[in-house]
């Protein structure tokens, strides 16, 4: 589902925040009734992705509180990067509610860290929307900062260093990536995380038990529960999350409901920001937005005429999802309108149905001569029309982007420009590379948008490379720049032709982490260490699965010429004198439930010692992995699926 960032027009950034506050404080609240519920009985270990009756009103409350807390996702990250905060909001998404039976361990999902880190947050945007620089308020600890730092650099891919914004789009992308690590943990090596079977098989079983759960539903019960869309009491969105459970099914019953001449009518919450509580119509749009269904287009295009701008935004989005022959006309009008949040909302929906491989060329040849304008009309928080141009029409997108016009300095949207060039059929000519890459290195003098700039340059030069390039990416993984020295590392994986942070996932989710390779295997733990330190500390990643393979991590972390840090973590590994930490996560975690003062402060020094150590050129994880996978090259050659169009 498209999250939509849907606000009141004219809201000031205090008043945003404001809510975002609210947002945060009902999502929590929303976890911690989940969590208090879930362990008043004994459970299956590993069986929580079941919800069983006693949670489903918890669970539809926390997915409603979790869907209105990622559609406040894309401004909370504009205004974190307008007032240089870290961003630490979309960790909160991808928590994973009950991984563990009740008697194993009890403590909450959204760790302290976190809850930490987002209270420090919000109370510096707050400070900085009243005027006062968020420096007055007392700095958090690096260990508070980093939590929404780090995993944006490589757990993606697709050059996410080089995304400001953190879009709902890439919210949820890394909620999914993150997912497919939170595997069930059973008591035999079948079910561990890191044991004999793939994520992609652990996956496919869990759907398939969704499938049969929704199965409980009759059409009677679907037509019921559309009509009480029209009602705006749902406690717990027990009736909306119960339709979006079921699929396709509730499909016949929202197309009928989209002519029911109340839809247009009935506002519940003008002053609201989520589409659900604000009328009928958003909850239907946010229940059409997966099925994308053709045969809602009429109906829907009436909508671009309402009077209120929420109606026509959503309906715009969901117009540019859906794609078909008749959203062409009613889409150029929303791209082409004055209203600049209606012309995000239809971006989104568009990028959305590209994403998903939904492709009616009739419809996206004709959608593409509109998108042109839109390359100089101000500037995109989530999704860029170059981005979806090149989506859309990558042949044809190309020599536009890379025209003087749009491939200049003063262009404003010349970041996203350079971003959506980096496809593996284009190579940006140098002559015109070159030439940009030097009036955008002054520029990259600090964490700023020039330096992501340059570095979005430097990514197009490493898809197109001249004879000096690999010893200019060999002088800047020293840089003092963290992005830069990422970047750069990643140029030497390019011109080795190697993917290692894709060939390491794609072993796992096929084949398992048995099955690796040892450089795969170290890489894939040291790797998971270093996310999982930059997210929450060390204490976090004793207290989770991930460190099953500490071990590992440290015999990966000498291979790579880091003893530093693996002395790092075998100090932080002392926590659990006189022995060494037990091999497996409902241990560890008994053990740690126990901890005092004296093991904080280990785990506490252990994290000063990373985060200071991350900030010498010559200690950074991002760039001793790239340098230990180019002496394995053949451990991570990796080909992107082809992108059919």
């Amino acid at each position: 589902m498209v999250p939509r960032a849907s606000r009141k027009v004219d809201q000031s950034d205090q008043d945003f925040v404001d809510i975002l506050r609210a947002a945060v404080a009902a999502y929590l609240q929303a976890v911690d009734e989940w969590e208090a519920t879930y362990n008043r009985y004994y459970r299956l270990p590993g069986h929580a992705h079941v919800v069983s009756s006693d949670m489903e009103s918890e669970q539809r409350e926390f997915e409603a509180q979790r869907l209105a807390l990622s559609s406040l996702l894309p401004r909370a990250g504009q205004l974190c990067l307008k007032h240089g905060l870290a961003n630490p909001f979309p960790r909160l998404l991808r928590s994973s509610l009950g991984q563990y039976a009740p008697q194993q361990r009890v403590e909450s999902a959204v760790s302290r860290n976190e809850r930490n880190s987002v209270t420090t947050c919000l109370e510096q945007l707050t400070d900085a929307c009243r005027g006062c620089p968020p420096s007055a308020r007392p700095v958090p600890s690096a260990r508070e900062v980093r939590p929404s730092e780090a995993p944006v650099a490589r757990r993606t891919r697709g050059w996410v260093i080089l995304t400001v914004t953190v879009g709902a789009f890439a919210a949820m992308t890394v909620g999914v990536n993150w997912l497919s690590r939170r595997l069930p943990a059973a008591r035999n090596l079948d079910q561990q995380p890191y044991g004999k079977r793939s994520g992609d098989d652990l996956r496919a079983s869990w759907e398939a038990e969704r499938k049969k759960e929704s199965a409980r539903f009759t059409d009677a019960d679907l037509q019921r529960m559309v009509d009480q869309l029209f009602v705006e009491d749902d406690p717990g969105r027990a009736n909306f999350h119960g339709l979006l459970y079921a699929g396709a099914r509730p499909l016949p019953f929202l197309l009928k409901a989209l002519d029911d001449p109340r839809m247009s009518t009935i506002v519940f919450d003008k002053k609201g920001f989520d589409p659900i509580e604000m009328s009928p119509f958003g909850r239907i749009c946010s229940l059409l937005d997966d099925l994308a269904p053709a045969e809602a287009a009429k109906s829907l295009a009436q909508y671009l005429e309402h009077p209120d701008p929420m109606f026509r935004r959503e309906a715009a989005s969901l117009l540019a999802r859906i794609g078909c022959a008749d959203c062409l006309e009613p889409v150029k009008r929303a791209l082409a309108d004055k209203d600049h949040e209606l012309r995000e909302f239809a971006l989104m929906g568009l990028m959305g149905g590209l994403e998903r491989q939904q492709r009616d060329e009739k419809f996206i040849s004709g959608v593409f001569p509109v998108l042109v304008p839109l390359l100089r009309a101000g500037t995109y928080s989530t999704v860029s029309p170059a981005g979806v141009m090149m989506a859309a029409d990558p042949v044809k997108a190309a020599p536009i982007l890379e025209s003087p016009r749009y491939f200049a300095v003063r262009n404003p949207q010349l970041r996203e420009v350079l971003a959506a060039l980096d496809h593996k059929d284009v190579k940006v000519p140098r002559e015109i590379l070159l030439p940009l890459l030097a009036k955008l290195e002054p520029l990259a003098t600090k964490e700023s948008r020039g330096e992501l700039t340059y570095a979005a340059a430097l990514v197009l030069y490493a898809n197109n490379p001249d004879d000096r390039a690999e010893s200019r990416f060999w002088t800047l993984v020293h840089s003092p720049s963290s992005t830069i020295a990422s970047t750069a590392a990643r140029g030497l994986e390019v011109q080795a032709g190697i993917s290692p942070h894709d060939a390491v996932w794609d072993a796992y989710n096929k084949r398992s982490f048995v099955a690796m390779t040892e450089p795969q295997q170290f890489y894939f733990a040291v790797e998971i260490y270093r996310d999982e330190v930059n997210n929450g500390g060390h204490n976090q990643y004793f207290y989770n699965d991930d460190s099953d393979l500490y071990r590992i991590a440290i015999e990966g972390l000498r291979s790579m010429d880091a003893p530093s840090k693996a002395a790092i973590l075998s100090d932080a590994a002392s926590a659990f004198a006189p022995g060494q930490p037990p091999p497996t996560e409902a241990e560890r975690r008994n053990q740690m439930e126990q901890f005092g003062p004296t093991q904080s402060g280990i785990f506490e020094r252990a994290d000063k010692r990373f985060y200071s150590s991350e900030n010498e050129p010559g200690e950074r994880l991002d760039v001793l992995l790239t340098l230990y996978a180019l002496k394995h090259r053949s451990d991570f050659a990796y080909t992107h699926p082809s992108n059919p169009r």
